[in-house]
């Protein structure tokens, strides 16, 4: 098998499904809270730095 061709293969088998556009934007919408949750505490702690 060529490199390309592994490569491609590899791919596929790793990536997700794809969403639908507003099953996508659902999830999105809940991510965003999320970081803006983390934002508000980083703030209020006077953390320093990217929380992980």
């Amino acid at each position: 098998m060529n490199n390309v061709a592994h490569k491609s293969r590899r791919r596929e088998e790793t990536e997700a499904p794809k969403l639908k556009r507003k099953e996508y934007e659902q999830k999105l919408r809940k991510l965003y809270i999320e970081l803006v949750k983390i934002q508000e505490w980083v703030k209020k702690e006077g953390k320093k730095g990217m929380p992980l």
